[in-house]
């Protein structure tokens, strides 16, 4: 919560247009709309036109829902998809942009899903690795939020709203397949 609310109070100082919070309350989804412990900031950031973005979760067993705080009304839930050609090592037949079969998600609840199996990451002692999960989604839609931003910003001599941001994802994504 102190990290949301240095980021609320850093807003005009550091130009922030994103936050990523790949994390979550595990073995815990919810299937409506939760005003938690991370409500307020949050809710304060939104209203200062911050779009926050957060890991649905990973523990998929075939029910619906999505861990917090991916699930408060002011946080995008990022789900994640099979990336490219490399499947996520689970036998999924659906191929290319289905959601991993690890992937939380909620037909409410559920905002935008990205790449999130077999990401090339940073790793331990400076070295990489392929390794997955809603967590690598996530931070990929808060680089793109920061892109769309700095485009608006060009283009419009703006910033898009919250709202506006996901309306212009959502209007230019692909279409998914849930093979689960």
């Amino acid at each position: 919560r102190e990290a949301l609310e240095w980021a609320a109070a850093n807003v005009s100082v550091y130009n922030i247009a994103s936050v990523n919070m790949s994390l979550g309350i595990p073995d815990d989804f919810d299937t409506s709309p939760v005003e938690g412990s991370l409500h307020s900031a949050l809710r304060s950031l939104y209203s200062q036109g911050v779009v926050t973005v957060s890991a649905s979760g990973n523990d998929y067993a075939g029910s619906q829902g999505v861990s917090y705080p991916s699930s408060d009304p002011y946080s995008l839930s990022v789900g994640a998809v099979l990336n490219g050609n490399q499947n996520s090592g689970a036998d999924q037949s659906a191929g290319d942009d289905a959601i991993a079969y690890f992937s939380q998600r909620d037909d409410e609840l559920s905002d935008i899903f990205a790449p999130g199996a077999r990401v090339n990451s940073a790793w331990l002692n400076g070295s990489t690795a392929n390794i997955q999960g809603t967590s690598m989604a996530a931070p990929q839609i808060a680089g793109m939020v920061a892109v769309i931003q700095s485009v608006a910003e060009g283009e419009l001599g703006r910033w898009l709203t919250p709202d506006e941001i996901e309306t212009v994802m959502k209007d230019t994504a692909v279409d998914i397949v849930d093979g689960d």
